[in-house]
């Protein structure tokens, strides 16, 4: 049913996509437009071939992924926003206590979009070093 909606009625995702997203996110996406039309663009490209890609992608979420997370050697770093309606805090959570050399970064007040927004500059100053 998104699909359709994806293709064939673009401009009702945009109410859609805001009534899913948590409240930071939603702030952010209403008074940066832009991000609202890259986010939309993105649903559009993921639905253009039909449903395939999407189904495959949710797919790779619930099946083994051919190594555990403790077993991963190297340090990573985690930024998690504890209001992201996408992805629960409790993943971020499991996932930084389940990497032994996990640096976790722990948002309260950020959700999905605007965390990496907001905090695109700490972010890369690691990321680049």
């Amino acid at each position: 049913m998104m699909a359709q909606t994806v293709r064939k009625q673009p401009e009702r995702m945009e109410p859609q996509f805001l009534a899913m997203v948590s409240k930071p996110d939603r702030e952010l996406l209403q008074i940066h437009p832009e991000l609202m039309k890259m986010s939309i663009g993105s649903w559009l490209e993921a639905f253009r071939s039909g449903t395939s890609g999407v189904q495959r992608e949710a797919t790779l979420y619930t099946r083994p992924w051919g190594f555990r997370l403790q077993d991963i050697p190297v340090q990573v770093h985690l930024w998690h926003g504890e209001n992201d309606n996408n992805v629960p805090g409790s993943v971020g959570h499991y996932v930084a206590e389940a990497i032994p050399n996990c640096q976790a970064h722990f948002f309260e007040d950020e959700g999905h979009f605007s965390l990496p927004y907001n905090h695109m500059r700490e972010i890369l100053s690691v990321l680049v070093g």
